[in-house]
């Protein structure tokens, strides 16, 4: 994995190769994007609940591997408080690419 790729509502990781795949998620969860969205334990940015803390965690172990652990992540400790405040934030954008190198600033 080279980057994680928010594309409104959908979350993307591309490989090293270019290709674009879905961000594996478990078969209960969702997407959500934006203030109050949010399906189970789904990705999502811009407010509060559990999409935003599952879109971390998914992050941390993307940046902790090294882009070579893709799978949805499981039970993890709360995630890193800077990188979840940037999920929280409403301003981010709704589409970006974002590397492994851009993820691991956002960790620090």
């Amino acid at each position: 994995m080279s980057s994680v790729v928010v594309d409104r509502h959908e979350f993307w990781m591309r490989d090293d190769d270019g290709n674009l795949h879905f961000l594996p998620r478990t078969d209960n969860s969702g997407y959500g994007i934006g203030y109050g969205i949010g399906y189970g334990y789904g990705y999502g940015y811009g407010y509060g609940y559990g999409g935003p803390y599952t879109l971390c965690q998914m992050i941390e172990q993307l940046v902790e591997s090294d882009g070579a652990v893709a799978a949805p992540p499981r039970r993890r400790p709360k995630p890193n408080n800077a990188l979840t405040a940037w999920a929280r934030d409403e301003t981010i954008s709704r589409q970006g690419e974002y590397t492994l190198k851009d993820l691991r600033a956002l960790i620090r």
